[in-house]
């Protein structure tokens, strides 16, 4: 039996989420945000069925997608006004537990206690840091880095699957909020040593085009080798 689905966050990129699952194995979707003129329009538009409140989504949907832009609209969803942890403890008995599935990027230690504080109150959480634009989500083309219990994480993945081209479980939730942080870090630094060189370049008259080439010279070891 397909999972019940639901998702919270209806901006640009969460109603390109909304239509790929409408369309793809996920006809009742739910859709909850709190400008709910973007809600009403999706559903005249594309079908589904709005939602007054978190807590009312959480009472009916098996997973919830959550697609916000800080932990502290992650958070009001899930601890504040008509909350989702409210809606779980009203589902009917026997009815599958909750699980909220969070694509946007947090705090890796507000990940994790999310996850905890949700967990005390019966609601498992999957962190799943969403990589890709508005319209790769569209097409069913993220890579999605995730992190929660195995059992979860493949209780979901019916979901995950329909929106990632790529699914990869790498351990428990915050770790692929670590990984995108730890990703810029490096990122920054290449930036930074890059702009570097080109400076000592100058200093002795080299075009920056040189000390590119220098660079992505063959038989330079790749950053990721060096690491391993």
């Amino acid at each position: 039996m397909t999972a019940t689905a639901g998702i919270i966050g209806v901006g640009a990129f969460g109603v390109k989420v909304a239509l790929r699952l409408l369309w793809n194995g996920f006809p009742t979707l739910q859709l909850y945000d709190v400008n709910d003129i973007s809600t009403r329009q999706f559903t005249n538009d594309f079908g589904g069925q709005t939602q007054g409140s978190p807590r009312m989504m959480a009472q009916t949907a098996d997973v919830i997608v959550t697609a916000l832009p800080s932990a502290r609209e992650l958070r009001e969803v899930c601890f504040g006004w008509e909350n989702v942890t409210k809606g779980a403890a009203l589902r009917e008995p026997g009815a599958p537990s909750l699980t909220l599935v969070n694509l946007g990027i947090v705090d890796p230690l507000e990940a994790q206690a999310i996850a905890r504080e949700l967990k005390d109150r019966n609601v498992d959480f999957v962190d799943a840091p969403a990589y890709g634009t508005p319209a790769q989500a569209k097409d069913g083309q993220l890579t999605l880095v995730v992190g929660g219990e195995a059992g979860v994480v493949e209780r979901a993945r019916p979901l995950l699957d329909t929106l990632a081209v790529r699914v990869e479980h790498i351990g428990a939730a915050g770790a692929p909020q670590a990984l995108g942080a730890i990703s810029d870090y490096l990122r920054g630094a290449e930036l930074l040593a890059a702009c570097e060189a080109v400076r000592l370049g100058e200093r002795f008259g080299l075009d920056p085009a040189y000390v590119s080439l220098v660079a992505e010279s063959p038989g330079r070891t790749p950053l990721g080798e060096l690491l391993r």
